[in-house]
């Protein structure tokens, strides 16, 4: 449904909000991508704002992909969360 690298908008449970995740592997694997926070983790991993076009730039000009917390959702999952693609411009 997905591919890696595609970013993906859909309802996160964990977060408690509709988030932007990125997709890491085929069978429905999706890292979280936050706006950066004052307590940086270990497994945080900084992306440009230009490496992200499809979503607004954060006003630190970064955004954080959150290594540490795997998501999985199968395509049925996916599918009830109206799970969709941004397209990178």
């Amino acid at each position: 449904m997905f591919s890696p690298g595609d970013v993906v908008g859909f309802w996160s449970d964990t977060a408690g909000k509709h988030k932007y995740h990125l997709c890491v592997h085929q069978d429905g694997l999706f890292l979280f991508i936050n706006s950066p926070k004052r307590k940086p983790y270990p497994g945080d991993f900084n992306v440009q704002s230009d490496e992200i076009t499809c979503l607004p730039a954060t006003p630190e000009g970064y955004s954080i992909i959150s290594c540490t917390h795997l998501v999985r959702q199968t395509a049925s999952e996916l599918r009830q969360l109206n799970a969709k693609k941004v397209r990178n411009d």
